[in-house]
């Protein structure tokens, strides 16, 4: 039985399992048999291909299997559907560690992996220039010269405190990272800021004594799905 039984780049041929190369060199790959784009499967909790050697708008783009068949039959990826119409759509989760309030829906679900940010400012000595003691012109050696005016200016530096590995849920009410030994839950009607982090996604509450920082597979997708849910 074919991935997709209609390719989502082309839309014309269908996406198997297929066998390339010679003799111990053979291995399989997720190929389409009309315009040989190739779906790569992704580490995640829910089945992610990426599409690569496409023309699709979708090249180079990962997403879940349940996108890329709606895409096969004319329909758009998640993330699009959120940005056009400003809503999130639903997910069915599995293998999750949580129990839904009444009321409450699970929008996005996946493996993560949580930092905490911490900010450390020092103060660092700094001198305004040195006067030679004899001749009084402006010298760069310290051992024929003196200070004539110093003060402290902070230096501020940021670091990522790893914190655990586990699961981070989203749904229309909160935010609910679980791992081993560490659980952190943030409402999302007390975020109030979302920035894309050089490993994933920063959230400000103004409930967190710090920001927290999650790395995702999909970050951009998280930002975007906690913006819509909290101007919701």
């Amino acid at each position: 039985m074919p991935l997709f039984p209609k390719c989502p780049a082309c839309k014309i041929g269908e996406v198997n399992n297929i066998k390339v190369g010679w003799f111990i060199f053979k291995k399989e790959k997720l190929l389409c048999n009309y315009c040989k784009a190739e779906f790569i499967p992704q580490d995640s909790l829910y089945p992610r291909y990426l599409l690569t050697n496409s023309d699709s708008k979708y090249n180079d783009e990962i997403l879940t299997k349940a996108e890329w068949d709606f895409i096969a039959n004319n329909g758009i990826s998640n993330l699009e559907y959120v940005k056009k119409y400003n809503k999130l759509p639903i997910l069915i989760l599995k293998n999750a560690n949580i129990i839904l309030q009444k009321g409450e829906k699970s929008h996005l679900h996946d493996s993560a992996r949580l930092y905490e940010l911490r900010v450390e400012t020092k103060y660092k000595t700094k001198s305004s220039g040195r006067i030679d003691a004899h001749k009084g012109g402006l010298f760069t050696n310290p051992y024929q010269s003196i200070d004539v005016h110093s003060e402290s200016l902070p230096e501020i530096s940021t670091g990522l405190k790893p914190v655990a590995s586990g699961q981070l849920i989203m749904t229309n009410k909160r935010l609910v990272f679980t791992g081993e030994y560490v659980s952190r839950t943030i409402d999302l009607k007390d975020i109030v800021g979302i920035e894309l982090h050089a490993i994933g996604f920063e959230v400000v509450s103004i409930k967190l004594a710090r920001n927290l920082v999650f790395q995702v597979p999909d970050a951009e997708k998280w930002a975007e799905y906690i913006k819509v849910g909290v101007r919701r």
